[in-house]
């Protein structure tokens, strides 16, 4: 199964890279016939699709601070790339699978373990650099030039459900995703989207360059293949299929060393995590939680590293995390109010206490520490989705509409955090706003990959007689927008079964 998705996206060349002779390839960045399969529109359109079946699957994070920081990261690596004008989503997938992948229209998706995989920043930009050269050098879409353009939303609406598939060990999970993959195949093999060898080395070229030019050590390229190889020669007798079919070998990583070797590296002004501001490696434990199953093997996991390094903020950070996660309050606390008194300028901390503090019967506490926070860092999405929740959640109307005041201005901007679109919705529903809750419910469907579901509700909506000029004219252009998706929905089975 991981090797058609493999075929299908590439399967990052972190995973299914072939070795070459040393030298380097040079595709044309423009005028490449593979650009006449789609427009920029329709495939950022396929893409909201793929983040929305990914999202009803339940692969995608419900975290605006995980979701905050691998976005910085990653637009921060876009600016120094081929076409920092292009559109790209940094996505994370709920899964410790080590992978990564670049679908078209810009959507790259890293899986928890290759987070988890690297040990520095610069290790994950390197993850993410190779993947944005894989987007503007075209190399998705020069896979699936010999195939029709019709092709192309089915293979990514089959994309999820096949991911999805693969999650589980199962066999009577995932019989639709079963389908779509049976039902497929032939698309699959005419549509051949692997990618090349000279798509490989070029991303590894210009991924490398992209490093350098945003400040991050071009090193780790090779760094990351090092830990991969590693990865694969400890993985155990029964390896992936992928990594049986694709071994890791010495002479990509001399490469990616040589190529290193000639950069200058552009000092960073600024800085996403590293060393510098902790950020890195507060997100990597932070998913590193949120993707185990039992917080209680890591509370033992986090006191065994604070008895060898008991100065560590970040071991301290996880384990108070790994403490409230199984409601351990009393020592999350004690140890949350230290990280925030020692380091009162990291939002992840501030964040864990006041989360601590709602959960634990202090809301008053907990809202004044929102309350705070948003003043200082307004209009973030990680502080306003905690913030607005607890305010609604005894439904008191004068809550709820600050609640509603506070998400508006990230909502009038069309943020990808669904679960924003479902705060709203109920806040106005709670302080009595019936169309704008009809209209946030009708997005929050849209978000979560519920797209016939959310074309109903904004059709029902349209057709009341209390909407304002403005509200009408936004349900008009999101039924506009659902329409072409859901068409191409509802053709997908037939289509597919014709591969």
């Amino acid at each position: 199964m991981r090797t058609l998705l493999s075929l299908i996206i590439g399967s990052v060349a972190w995973l299914a890279a072939p070795s070459l002779p040393a030298q380097d390839f040079t595709l044309p960045d423009l005028g490449s016939s593979a650009e006449s399969l789609a427009t920029p529109e329709e495939l950022r359109r396929y893409g909201r699709q793929l983040l929305g079946s990914f999202r009803q699957a339940g692969l995608l994070f419900d975290d605006p601070l995980l979701d905050e920081y691998i976005e910085t990261l990653g637009y921060r690596l876009v600016a120094h790339g081929r076409r920092p004008d292009q559109h790209f989503k940094f996505f994370l997938i709920r899964d410790r699978t080590v992978n990564a992948f670049a679908a078209p229209g810009g959507y790259i998706g890293t899986y928890a373990g290759m987070v988890l995989l690297t040990e520095r920043e610069d290790e994950l930009a390197a993850v993410l650099a190779h993947e944005v050269a894989h987007i503007t050098q075209n190399h998705t879409l020069r896979g699936a030039e010999s195939a029709s353009k019709a092709s192309l939303p089915i293979m990514l609406g089959m994309l999820a459900a096949m991911v999805a598939a693969s999650q589980s060990s199962s066999s009577s999970s995932g019989d639709a995703a079963q389908a779509a993959i049976m039902g497929g195949m032939g698309l699959m093999q005419q549509a051949q989207i692997n990618y090349t060898r000279a798509n490989e080395y070029e991303a590894d070229r210009i991924g490398i360059q992209t490093l350098a030019g945003a400040g991050f050590d071009p090193f780790a390229q090779a760094d990351v293949w090092v830990r991969m190889s590693r990865f694969a020669r400890n993985y155990g007798v029964s390896p992936p299929e992928i990594l049986r079919t694709h071994p890791f070998e010495s002479t990509r990583i001399v490469e990616a060393k040589a190529r290193a070797e000639g950069m200058t590296v552009v000092p960073r002004q600024d800085t996403v995590g590293s060393g510098h501001d902790g950020r890195y490696e507060l997100f990597r434990e932070r998913l590193r939680i949120l993707t185990n199953g039992s917080s209680r093997d890591l509370v033992g996991y986090y006191r065994d590293r604070l008895d060898a390094d008991p100065d560590s903020i970040y071991d301290r950070y996880g384990l108070a995390l790994a403490l409230s996660q199984r409601d351990s309050f009393n020592e999350a606390t004690r140890l949350a109010t230290g990280l925030v008194e020692a380091h009162p300028d990291t939002l992840a901390f501030a964040l864990l206490l006041a989360d601590i503090d709602g959960r634990n019967g202090r809301e008053a506490q907990a809202l004044a520490r929102y309350r705070e926070l948003n003043t200082r860092h307004p209009d973030r999405a990680a502080i306003l989705a905690p913030y607005a929740e607890l305010l609604l959640k005894h439904g008191d109307v004068d809550d709820a509409t600050l609640a509603a005041n506070l998400l508006r201005p990230l909502i009038d901007r069309d943020t990808d955090h669904a679960k924003l679109y479902a705060l709203i919705g109920r806040a106005y529903e709670i302080s009595g706003d019936e169309n704008r809750a009809a209209e946030a419910h009708a997005l929050s469907a849209a978000y979560n990959g519920r797209f016939e579901d959310s074309l109903v509700q904004f059709e029902r909506l349209q057709r009341r007689s209390d909407l304002d000029y403005y509200q009408r004219a936004r349900v008009q252009a999101r039924i506009t927008e659902l329409m072409p998706i859901v068409l191409e929905i509802r053709r997908r089975p037939s289509s597919a079964s014709r591969g």
